[in-house]
């Protein structure tokens, strides 16, 4: 069996999706393609880049020390947190990857800051794409708008 997985955001509440895809492979289900936004996007990547693994690995080792050390308050960047530590993390793992490379076709959906509009990337740099579903304006940095490289 085959199927198309779409991943939604809810803050931590979304580690589930751990358990459902790591459930969905131990049937013999096989992802066609995925889609993701906000923590979504993070796991919708890990899985189509075969490193769920990063994924399980975030999530066991977070506790409040842990936590902590992404929430870096830098309101110079537009936002009151500075997003840093994620970024770095993203980097860390993501950072030469491109959606269009990945081993499972890939939509990171996040929203169009001026016109408030839903926007599926599908394209371009994976790190970029994840920051900017994972946005929250005013508060968590939007990033650079480079996500839309056509390469």
């Amino acid at each position: 069996m085959k199927l198309a997985l779409a991943l939604g955001g809810a803050a931590g509440l979304d580690w589930a999706h751990i358990g459902v895809i790591h459930a969905l492979h131990n049937r013999g289900v096989s992802i066609a393609a995925v889609s993701g936004t906000s923590i979504g996007a993070i796991a919708a990547v890990c899985l189509a880049a075969d490193r769920l693994n990063v994924l399980d690995e975030i999530a066991r080792s977070l506790n409040a020390r842990q936590l902590m050390r992404f929430i870096d308050i830098d309101p110079r960047r537009g936002s009151m947190l500075g997003g840093r530590a994620v970024t770095r993390q993203l980097r860390q793992h993501f950072g030469h990857d491109r959606l269009q490379d990945l081993f499972v076709p890939t939509a990171i959906v996040a929203a169009d800051l001026v016109t408030g509009d839903e926007v599926a990337i599908t394209r371009g740099p994976v790190v970029d794409a994840v920051l900017a579903s994972i946005a929250i304006p005013g508060v968590f940095p939007t990033g650079a708008p480079r996500w839309h490289d056509p390469g």
